[in-house]
Protein backbone atom coordinates (compact mmCIF):
# COMPACT_ATOMS: atom_id res chain seq x y z
CA UNK A 1 0.00 0.00 0.00
CA UNK A 2 1.41 3.18 -1.38
CA UNK A 3 0.07 5.83 0.14
CA UNK A 4 -2.70 6.83 3.29
CA UNK A 5 -4.60 10.31 3.52
CA UNK A 6 -7.48 11.13 5.71
CA UNK A 7 -10.24 13.02 3.64
CA UNK A 8 -12.49 15.37 4.94
CA UNK A 9 -15.11 13.06 5.97
CA UNK A 10 -12.84 12.00 8.54
CA UNK A 11 -12.24 8.51 7.10
CA UNK A 12 -9.31 6.79 6.00
CA UNK A 13 -8.70 5.97 2.16
CA UNK A 14 -6.09 3.52 1.68
CA UNK A 15 -4.71 3.15 -1.65
CA UNK A 16 -2.02 1.28 -3.63
CA UNK A 17 -1.63 2.18 -7.42
CA UNK A 18 -4.76 4.41 -8.00
CA UNK A 19 -7.03 1.68 -6.05
CA UNK A 20 -8.63 2.87 -2.49
CA UNK A 21 -10.65 1.49 -0.32
CA UNK A 22 -12.10 2.97 2.92
CA UNK A 23 -10.51 1.24 6.27
CA UNK A 24 -13.53 -0.01 7.09
CA UNK A 25 -13.93 -2.12 3.17
CA UNK A 26 -10.24 -3.15 4.24
CA UNK A 27 -11.19 -4.35 8.23
CA UNK A 28 -14.24 -6.09 6.53
CA UNK A 29 -11.80 -7.84 3.62
CA UNK A 30 -10.29 -10.01 6.54
CA UNK A 31 -13.81 -10.64 7.40
CA UNK A 32 -14.46 -12.84 4.50
CA UNK A 33 -12.01 -15.42 4.98
CA UNK A 34 -14.15 -17.08 6.85
CA UNK A 35 -17.47 -15.29 6.19
CA UNK A 36 -17.84 -15.01 2.61
CA UNK A 37 -21.06 -15.68 0.62
CA UNK A 38 -24.30 -16.76 1.73
CA UNK A 39 -23.83 -19.46 3.60
CA UNK A 40 -19.88 -18.51 5.19
CA UNK A 41 -17.21 -21.33 4.56
CA UNK A 42 -16.05 -23.89 6.17
CA UNK A 43 -18.96 -24.06 8.36
CA UNK A 44 -18.61 -20.31 9.38
CA UNK A 45 -21.69 -18.26 9.79
CA UNK A 46 -22.44 -15.84 6.57
CA UNK A 47 -22.34 -12.69 7.48
CA UNK A 48 -24.57 -11.61 4.27
CA UNK A 49 -27.59 -9.12 5.46
CA UNK A 50 -26.35 -8.23 9.20
CA UNK A 51 -27.22 -4.79 9.68
CA UNK A 52 -24.74 -2.04 11.36
CA UNK A 53 -26.38 -2.01 14.35
CA UNK A 54 -26.78 -5.79 14.18
CA UNK A 55 -22.70 -5.94 13.44
CA UNK A 56 -21.58 -3.61 15.99
CA UNK A 57 -23.66 -5.72 18.71
CA UNK A 58 -22.42 -8.94 18.45
CA UNK A 59 -18.51 -7.54 17.70
CA UNK A 60 -19.32 -5.74 20.99
CA UNK A 61 -20.58 -8.80 22.85
CA UNK A 62 -17.36 -10.86 21.59
CA UNK A 63 -15.20 -8.15 22.74
CA UNK A 64 -16.24 -7.31 26.05
CA UNK A 65 -17.65 -10.70 26.98
CA UNK A 66 -15.68 -13.92 28.51
CA UNK A 67 -15.25 -16.79 26.02
CA UNK A 68 -11.95 -18.16 24.10
CA UNK A 69 -13.39 -18.39 20.82
CA UNK A 70 -11.41 -17.14 17.45
CA UNK A 71 -14.00 -14.57 17.30
CA UNK A 72 -13.68 -13.47 20.94
CA UNK A 73 -9.77 -13.04 20.50
CA UNK A 74 -10.14 -10.96 17.41
CA UNK A 75 -12.76 -8.85 18.47
CA UNK A 76 -10.40 -7.94 21.73
CA UNK A 77 -7.82 -6.78 19.12
CA UNK A 78 -9.75 -4.27 17.50
CA UNK A 79 -10.26 -0.70 19.04
CA UNK A 80 -13.92 0.60 19.42
CA UNK A 81 -13.44 3.36 16.44
CA UNK A 82 -12.16 -0.21 13.87
CA UNK A 83 -15.48 -1.92 15.33
CA UNK A 84 -17.42 1.09 13.90
CA UNK A 85 -16.15 0.89 10.69
CA UNK A 86 -16.61 -2.50 10.20
CA UNK A 87 -20.05 -2.71 11.73
CA UNK A 88 -20.76 0.89 9.01
CA UNK A 89 -19.04 -1.14 6.08
CA UNK A 90 -21.54 -4.20 6.51
CA UNK A 91 -23.89 -1.78 6.98
CA UNK A 92 -23.31 -0.01 3.61
CA UNK A 93 -23.10 -3.30 1.65
CA UNK A 94 -26.34 -4.83 2.93
CA UNK A 95 -28.50 -1.71 2.31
Amino acid sequence: LSACQSESSGSAKISAEGYAMSEGSLLVAACSSCHLGEEGTGGMASLAGWSQVDMRAALFRYKTEDGTTVMHRLARGYSDSEIDLISESFGQQND
